[in-house]
């Protein structure tokens, strides 16, 4: 057990370095990507790609890994980070970009939030392994919460205000957290219970004063 242990952290680490932290050229490079995916899912459509190529693959577990490999953009391609973590195939990646975002917020609802409303009432429950990236000057208003559905992941690059519990909290699984300001009030920043492991690099653990202050 401890071997697989280890061999699914070396993974998530590959994964870790392979995106890296590159800020908004990232978000943008990979915004190109979505062309790409587009396509694929258009391609292999019944009606749309009835006379594309790629509707002779026949092969559904293929065209999911094509599809991982293309980021969701918040909120580029999905008004709310909900619906982006809703859309998601397993092991996706969701970009974040510069803002205040309710992480609990439906589409149609308000996604960004004002500075000193809505603290303290939102908690997203994340039931797929997902890897959460922000653009410099991301901040989410709630509480993340990797259900034991998800397995692996990560969250890089922002800063998460808690929702009266804390920062983030992970119910199993091998998780990563890098560059990552945890502004929690109250029990604890980062929870991991049952047999979850989390790997925290370069963040910082602050109180609910000003952002940037502990």
């Amino acid at each position: 057990e401890e071997e697989v242990r280890e061999r699914e952290t070396d993974k998530l680490v590959r994964i870790d370095d392979k995106w890296g932290l590159r800020g908004s050229e990232a978000i943008e490079n990979e915004a190109r990507r979505w062309d790409v995916g587009l396509a694929v899912a258009c391609g292999t459509h019944k009606r749309l790609g009835a006379a594309s190529p790629l509707s002779m693959l026949g092969d559904t577990d293929l065209v999911i890994e094509i599809l991982k490999r293309v980021p969701i953009i918040v909120p580029d391609h999905c008004e709310t980070l909900r619906e982006a973590v809703n859309l998601a195939f397993p092991g996706q990646h969701i970009f974040i970009r510069k803002g205040e975002y309710n992480v609990a917020a439906n589409p149609g609802e308000e996604a960004a939030t004002p500075s000193g409303r809505g603290i303290g009432h939102t908690v997203l429950d994340i039931h797929r392994s997902v890897h959460l990236y922000g653009e410099r000057g991301t901040l989410l208003r709630g509480m993340l919460v990797f259900k034991k559905s998800a397995s692996e992941g990560s969250v890089r690059n922002m800063t998460v205000q808690d929702a009266g519990q804390c920062s983030i909290l992970c119910e199993t699984g091998i998780w990563r957290v890098d560059d990552v300001f945890l502004m929690c009030g109250h029990a604890s920043a980062i929870k991991a219970t049952g047999n979850a492991v989390v790997h925290l690099r370069r963040c910082r653990i602050g109180g609910e004063g000003e952002i940037g202050q502990a």
